[in-house]
């Protein structure tokens, strides 16, 4: 996590699209259970309802993958 916060307080932009996967950091972090990270990443203003090239969202990766506390995280960021 600090590497994550130093990178977005230095400008990092936490909506940066993967070219070959459409996916964000907010994707890989969801589909690793990084519940911190996440958390970083929407405070910083990533996007949680993005798609990836496969159609996927974030909250999508949570919940086939049934990550309960990332889908909560997610649902109430949605929700704001």
């Amino acid at each position: 996590l600090p590497l994550t916060s130093l990178l977005l307080k230095n400008g990092a932009d936490p909506n940066a699209v993967d070219r070959q996967t459409g996916s964000t950091a907010l994707h890989f972090a969801v589909s690793k259970g990084l519940v911190s990270i996440i958390g970083a990443l929407l405070q910083a203003g990533a996007w949680s309802s993005v798609k990836n090239s496969a159609g996927e969202t974030p909250l999508s990766i949570a919940v086939s993958q049934k990550k309960k506390d990332v889908v909560i995280l997610l649902s109430e960021k949605q929700g704001q």
